[in-house]
């Protein structure tokens, strides 16, 4: 189960605990306390749904960061690539070759464990 469903499982969970007993204060209230309570409960229903349009946006920002790690990481890729082919054709030497793709193949493993990372927390 990701991280976000499990917070919004419990949210929903306090959610109806707290709709419960709100619903029970207000059968034992009196007329003024009825209006407290249904003032809160209004209240209590706007949290809800603001509270909804966070978690919504929070998946789309990681869903955001995942895909600029895997456009970074194509990218490095495709770059590789292109050292190597320099190199094959003689435009690049071998201790520049070298250099340079020990460079990428860092920034590729970095892009690679964020990536892990964010899929091991989903």
């Amino acid at each position: 189960m990701k991280h976000q469903d499990r917070l919004q499982l419990v949210w929903a969970t306090s959610f109806i605990v707290s709709g419960i007993v709100f619903g029970i204060a207000f059968i034992s209230a009196g007329v003024i306390g009825s209006l407290a309570v249904f003032g809160y409960i209004v209240l209590y229903v706007s949290l809800a749904i603001a509270f909804l349009i966070v978690f919504r946006e929070i998946e789309k920002l990681s869903d955001q960061a995942t895909d600029t790690l895997k456009e970074n990481e194509k990218n490095i890729k495709d770059i590789m690539k292109e050292l190597e082919k320099k190199y094959y054709k003689k435009k690049l030497d071998e201790d520049m070759y070298n250099k340079m793709i020990q460079e990428y193949e860092k920034q590729l493993i970095e892009v690679q464990v964020r990536l892990r990372n964010i899929r091991k927390n989903d």
